[in-house]
């Protein structure tokens, strides 16, 4: 894995290029991850998802996107 620090420019320029990410939840000390397409437009990551446990866990949780490919 390629790991590094990111400029502003750069991750705007990497969601601006994805449609895919992954949604990680956190709840009680355990980690939930699924992928979710995305777009990113005027400073917005707009995403849709159904009922599920990434909803639920997400209500009760913060939650961070991560671009993927």
């Amino acid at each position: 894995m390629n790991v590094k620090d990111m400029t502003r420019q750069d991750c705007i320029s990497l969601l601006k290029s994805a449609r895919l990410g992954r949604l990680a939840c956190v709840r009680d000390n355990r980690s939930y991850v699924v992928p979710v397409h995305f777009a990113f437009n005027d400073n917005f990551i707009f995403s849709f998802s159904l009922p599920g446990k990434k909803v639920e866990w997400d209500a009760r949780q913060s939650s961070r996107l991560s671009p993927g490919r």
